[in-house]
C-alpha cells in the first residue's frame, strides 16, 4: 500500500466515525493529525491510530473520566464490527525489576463492568507473564463474586490457557499455584479462551496495557 492510499483510508476511517457518533447522538468534527494519525474531536480529542499494516486503534485523550473513555472505545469497536456479546476479559502485565503490575479489563455486552489493576514484588523472574496470571486470576475472582457463569477472555501469552487447560506442563510453584486456582473454579464459572494477536489494535486490550502500566508507574514497592 503507497503512503498515499494509507493516509487516505486513514482520513476516511476518521470521516467514517465520526459519522458514525453522530448517528448515535455524540457532536464529532474532523480536526486533522500529523504523521500517523488523525484526530477528531468530540467531548474529548481522539486520536485514530494507524500503522502500515492498516490496523487502527484509537486514543481518547483530555481528562476524560473512565466511564466516558469506556463508552467511546466501545463504539470504537461496534464501528469496526466488533462484537462482545456476554461477559469478555482482557489482561495484561508489566515488570520491573522485582515489581510486577497487572490489570484487567471486564466488559459486558460492549459495556465496562469492571477495571482491576495492582503492583506486587515478584520473586518468579516471569516478569510480565507473572502479571498477567494475577491479572486472570483476579479477573475470575471478581466475576464469581458477581454471579457471572460464563465468560470469554482474551489472551495473547499462550501458557494463560496452556496452564488452566493443562496442555502445558506446570513445572514452577507460581504455574502450579495457578492452575490449582483454575481447577478450583472451573466447576462454578465456564471459561472459553479467545487468542489474540499482541498489540493487535483491540482498544480493550491496549485499555488493559495502560491501567497495567499506570499501576507499575505508580506502586509505591517500586
Amino acid at each position: 500500500m503507497s503512503t498515499e492510499d494509507w493516509r487516505t483510508l486513514l482520513n476516511k476511517s476518521a470521516d467514517d466515525f465520526c459519522a458514525f457518533l453522530i448517528e448515535k447522538g455524540i457532536k464529532c468534527t474532523v480536526e486533522g493529525g500529523g504523521d500517523y494519525f488523525v484526530q477528531i474531536r468530540t467531548i474529548y480529542p481522539i486520536k485514530i491510530y494507524s500503522n502500515s499494516n492498516g490496523d487502527r486503534r484509537i486514543v481518547v485523550e483530555g481528562r476524560s473520566g473512565p466511564v466516558e473513555k469506556a463508552r467511546l472505545i466501545s463504539l470504537w469497536e461496534e464501528f469496526n464490527g466488533h462484537s462482545f456479546k456476554g461477559v469478555n476479559i482482557f489482561v495484561d502485565g508489566s515488570s520491573r525489576g522485582q515489581v510486577s503490575s497487572y490489570a484487567a479489563v471486564i466488559i459486558e455486552d460492549g459495556l465496562v463492568i469492571g477495571m482491576i489493576s495492582g503492583c506486587f514484588r515478584d520473586n518468579t523472574n516471569m516478569r510480565n507473564v507473572a502479571g498477567e496470571i494475577v491479572a486472570v486470576e483476579k479477573a475470575v475472582d471478581f466475576c464469581l463474586k458477581k454471579s457471572i457463569t460464563a465468560v470469554k477472555i482474551h489472551y495473547d501469552y499462550e501458557g494463560l490457557c496452556g496452564w488452566a487447560e493443562e496442555y502445558w506442563q506446570a513445572k514452577t510453584p507460581r504455574t502450579i499455584e495457578y492452575r490449582k486456582h483454575m481447577r478450583e473454579i472451573a466447576g462454578k464459572l465456564s471459561i472459553k479462551w479467545v487468542k489474540i494477536k499482541a498489540h493487535s489494535g483491540s482498544s480493550y486490550n491496549e485499555m488493559a496495557d495502560k491501567l497495567a502500566r499506570k499501576a507499575l508507574l505508580k506502586c509505591k514497592l517500586v
